[in-house]
């Protein structure tokens, strides 16, 4: 279930085709494609669209507008039948951030971008863009056949789930990924990043899949975690006290 291609077009080709054979053959499990960076999940989103395409899933309207999340924009086309992902919170309309649903309708309204939403909860919703943006314009929709690792934290999926293994992944999220499922968690590494890390590529030299693992194997060692402030004083205090006292005595 580790597979290790040599870019990262690669990589994405074997993650989608191995994701489209299990969702085929098991028509009634759930299913998780994940990456850590957004510049990963849109490429993944965009190969597992066109597969919903082939099978007769998805309408063909292709209605594409600006939309924004994390900051970033990023281009999103939408047809009925369209699995979104809301990203902002909008109490007024009773939107949250994380919310999902499918596309029921979408209409091209001159400069606007109307979408008819079937929320997960039941309710459905009509957005227009130019209501639910930010002052750029950008809506606040994307697609979401694939996510990110820090959105699926506290997911459970029953069925196999499927990573983009980038080398910016931690021990944390390396550990978010890999325990989403109830049956089996597939990553797909693109070998660039790791040959780049350790300075293969720099020398020229070709690489081989020992130097390739003893690199992933470190990569999800590695600890990322920020101690706050507080944390830092809470173990400084009993240190501190101590030598007060000693200084009185």
């Amino acid at each position: 279930m580790l597979h290790i291609k040599d870019t990262a077009h690669d990589t994405r080709e074997a993650l989608v085709n191995q994701w489209a054979a299990y969702t085929e053959a098991n028509p009634d499990k759930e299913s998780l494609v994940m990456a850590q960076r957004w510049k990963d999940v849109k490429p993944l989103n965009d190969l597992m669209r066109t597969v919903y395409q082939q099978r007769g899933l998805l309408g063909n309207e292709n209605v594409t507008t600006d939309c924004v999340v994390s900051n970033q924009t990023l281009h999103f086309a939408f047809s009925t039948g369209e699995r979104v992902r809301l990203t902002k919170n909008d109490y007024k309309r009773e939107f949250t951030n994380g919310q999902q649903g499918t596309v029921l309708s979408v209409s091209q309204l001159k400069e606007d971008v109307r979408l008819t939403i079937k929320l997960d909860n039941g309710r459905t919703v009509n957005i227009k863009q130019s209501e639910y943006c930010d002052d750029d314009g950008r809506l606040h929709v994307v697609q979401a056949y694939a996510s990110t690792v820090y959105s699926a934290q506290g997911a459970t999926i029953d069925g196999d789930t499927f990573t983009y293994y980038s080398t910016s992944m931690d021990r944390a999220a390396s550990y978010v990924a890999g325990s989403r499922a109830k049956d089996k968690a597939w990553f797909f590494i693109n070998g660039q990043e790791l040959d780049a890390q350790c300075g293969i590529s720099d020398n020229g030299d070709k690489p081989d899949m020992a130097t390739r693992l003893d690199v992933l194997t470190r990569n999800m060692k590695v600890n990322r975690h920020k101690a706050m402030a507080m944390e830092y004083l809470d173990e400084q205090a009993p240190m501190e006290a101590e030598q007060t006292k000693t200084k009185e005595t």
